[in-house]
């Protein structure tokens, strides 16, 4: 993937979606964002949230978790906008590509097994910048930020699977 070119992943745990923006040498964004919404459904912060990033930063490639069997008998209410988001995806013609988070951690350190902590700290290595999401002790920020280097994962798992 040429240096220009953007790709936004996106990682969702129960109300939030992680969000990533990076291209092969840097993270461009990266935010957390609620589908909970008085005034909104799920489905529709999800898709205004995706319209605005796209058209904001112009993105070729929209990378999303794959869900499990047991996350899609749990999370109707995510199956629809996770829909939402493809919708929006293929209208502004993303490739759309989909990964397992078991299979983008295993791209970490091939042959062990990796956990969501030990990724976590490996992509806080690789960028400082995400330390403040991740603190030593363990604590309430490890749960509640866990979407953020969920997606950033799977943007690095794309961009290897890529190469």
């Amino acid at each position: 993937m040429p240096e220009k070119e953007i790709l936004i992943s996106i990682s969702k745990k129960s109300r939030k979606l992680g969000i990533v923006i990076l291209t092969e040498s840097r993270v461009i964004y990266y935010n957390q964002n609620w589908l909970v919404n008085k005034r909104k459904s799920a489905e529709e912060t999800a898709a205004e949230i995706t319209e605005k990033l796209i058209d904001a930063y112009k993105p070729v490639c929209l990378v999303m978790e794959r869900l499990t069997f047991k996350q899609q008998q749990r999370t109707q209410s995510f199956i629809k906008a996770r829909q939402k988001i493809f919708e929006v995806a293929k209208r502004h013609r993303l490739a759309i590509k989909e990964y397992s988070l078991q299979e983008a951690r295993a791209s970490f350190c091939p042959g062990v097994k990796v956990t969501k902590n030990s990724v976590a700290r490996i992509l806080v290595f690789q960028y400082p910048e995400f330390a403040r999401f991740r603190p030593e002790k363990p604590g309430w920020q490890i749960d509640h930020y866990q979407p953020l280097f969920n997606a950033l994962a799977l943007g690095f798992h794309f961009l290897k699977d890529v190469k």
